[in-house]
């Protein structure tokens, strides 16, 4: 929700000159929220195609903000009536509205119109308050509206701006000095506007009836008060005025120090941002004036985020680090005095690795090496980019004969092995024979198979795929109702 006055409204009034708007004050596109246009007279006609969704949320029954806004009226006794019709819609489906309080409470029901008219008939509002009306496009729907108001509301009017008894305007003023300025409460829509020629630094509170004004610019000026109601404004109040400079005012500005260190001037210590006014008796009617703005400059903050492999090591800000975790240093600038702070956000990401058993007889060899006992190897898988990994190999060998190694037919002969996927199968036969032969990894995973493989009588030569990576694998025989199972290790 948008923030907006609850008591005044508004007194910048923008008009857009895309939207048929007559009758109404402070429209445009800031007539998508509260308080919206200002009602001035009884007939309203105005297109809700400018306008964006916003409020008022959860209390809205009619359903969905699409195109919408708002009209601010005065109530004129407790109830009233509203003559309602849309016409010219884009899509047929015509416009509803809901008519709120202050506090975004609805006071009405929710009513709708397309080209018959509507009335509209409100209870229960108090005498000279605000009320918004909210007019929606049903199902996002774009019309021209029509409205006019029967009764119940009233059109405001500017009153007058009065200074209270206790505030009056001088004619002569120093330098740093300030000046509270009260105006007498206005009627409902009122506000005061308050200005001066020169460049001096105004202030006022949220009801717009008192204003704190600090010259800081010497010479002759002029203050300009006046009511403005929106729909009308009072004649313009002027008073003179002049600010003396005093013998030797000087301005200190863009005095800049770190932040949490004070700023010393004279026998003064300043430590909080902003104007101040440093005084120095004179013969003359206004102290010398020495105006200081202070300002602080914010700390340099410098963050990163390093990522790095577990078990490396890097260097910051001086410090060997290796552990994960956020890390803060703060150094100050040996030119400016200040703090600069420095955050490291450190993320390891962790090595990954791959166990493998393999098993192999005795005197085989496996990734170069010859291997005669059980051993465990590990290797590196290095990357280009992110982190290596890591492949860890255990071992164990058993000796020929042991574990069924090699079984099912006698003097059958494979070489060489380990191999690059081509080896030969030598086998003492009578006759020829056929049967089934397949390759399995060391998961039990079928690499290959060939069904109706011819052995013959000594060297039959086997060609294995040559995507078949290297590694341990198990050669597996079905002849003639008996199995023969083999290792071998293919090297590429």
């Amino acid at each position: 929700m948008k923030s907006f006055y609850l008591w005044i409204l508004p007194l910048l009034f923008y008009v857009n000159s895309f939207s048929q708007i007559s009758n109404i004050t402070n429209c445009g596109m800031q007539a998508d929220e509260p308080p919206g246009c200002y009602l001035c007279d009884s007939v309203i006609s105005i297109r809700n195609d400018l306008f964006m969704p916003g409020l008022p949320g959860d209390t809205f029954e009619c359903g969905t903000i699409e195109n919408n806004f708002w009209i601010s009226f005065i109530a004129d006794g407790n109830s009233g009536v509203i003559k309602y019709t849309s016409s010219n819609c884009e899509n047929t489906w015509g416009t509803q509205a809901l008519i709120y309080n202050q506090r975004l409470e609805q006071v009405s029901f929710c009513f709708s119109s397309y080209v018959d008219p509507y009335y509209l008939y409100f209870n229960h509002l108090v005498e000279d308050q605000v009320y918004y009306l909210m007019v929606d496009g049903f199902l996002g729907d774009i019309c021209t509206n029509h409205f006019t108001f029967l009764s119940g509301v009233k059109y405001p009017h500017a009153g007058n701006a009065v200074l209270t008894a206790g505030s009056s305007i001088p004619d002569t003023i120093c330098v740093g000095a300030r000046l509270d300025l009260t105006f007498n409460p206005l009627p409902v829509a009122n506000e005061v506007i308050l200005e001066t020629t020169r460049n001096q630094i105004i202030d006022r509170d949220s009801l717009g009836l008192h204003y704190s004004l600090t010259f800081l610019e010497p010479g002759p000026d002029t203050i300009y008060y006046f009511a403005n109601a929106g729909c009308s404004k009072e004649p313009v109040h002027s008073k003179a005025i002049f600010v003396n400079g005093g013998n030797m005012s000087q301005v200190v500005f863009d005095t800049t120090t770190c932040q949490n260190y004070c700023f010393s001037f004279r026998d003064t210590t300043f430590c909080e941002t902003g104007i101040h006014f440093y005084q120095s008796p004179s013969s003359g009617p206004c102290d010398s004036v020495f105006i200081i703005k202070l300002q602080h400059r914010q700390p340099f903050l410098h963050q990163e985020t390093i990522t790095i492999c577990q078990g490396d090591t890097i260097t910051w800000m001086g410090n060997h680090l290796w552990n994960l975790g956020k890390y803060r240093e703060i150094r100050t600038d040996s030119i400016t005095g200040c703090d600069s702070i420095f955050e490291l956000n450190l993320v390891t990401k962790p090595i990954k690795s791959k166990f493998t058993m393999v098993r192999l007889m005795e005197n085989d060899t496996f990734r170069g090496n010859i291997i005669t006992a059980d051993t465990t190897i590990v290797d590196t898988l290095q990357t280009i980019f992110g982190c290596d990994s890591l492949l860890i190999f255990s071992l164990v060998v058993e000796t020929s004969g042991s574990n069924n190694i090699h079984q099912g037919f006698e003097g059958l002969k494979l070489y060489p092995n380990p191999n690059g996927g081509q080896f030969m199968l030598e086998w003492d036969l009578d006759t020829p024979i056929e049967g089934q032969i397949s390759i399995l990894d060391v998961y039990g995973n079928p690499v290959f198979s060939k069904e109706n493989q011819r052995l013959i009588k000594g060297k039959n030569e086997i060609n294995l795929p040559s995507n078949i990576p290297s590694g341990l694998y198990h050669l597996n025989l079905k002849m003639e109702g008996k199995t023969g199972s083999y290792r071998i290790v293919i090297q590429r």
